[in-house]
């Protein structure tokens, strides 16, 4: 949960690269999941991924929420070792 993200959009000078973000945009969301926007928003509408926070004119998800239904998220094979067991490990 450290890791620290850098996305291209995010001018230089906006944010300090050490500083770990946790706000994402819709289309950085989308990024985190390896979606395109508009899968994510099928996601979102599916209940599948939370829906976003709204501080004043913005939209805002947080990345511990998106990384949390990730989490969620069935694995493609559910005969495969790593799905099947409860760590995951």
């Amino acid at each position: 949960m450290g890791e620290v993200i850098n996305f291209p959009q995010r001018k230089t000078g906006e944010i300090r690269p050490s500083v770990p973000i946790r706000g994402l945009s819709r289309v950085e969301a989308a990024a985190v999941v390896g979606v395109s926007a508009s899968t994510f928003d099928r996601l979102v509408s599916d209940g599948l991924m939370p829906s976003a926070r709204q501080v004043y004119n913005r939209v805002i998800w947080d990345v511990v929420e998106v990384n949390q239904a990730f989490d969620c998220l069935p694995h493609a094979d559910s005969n495969n070792a790593f799905a099947a067991s409860a760590s995951g490990w």
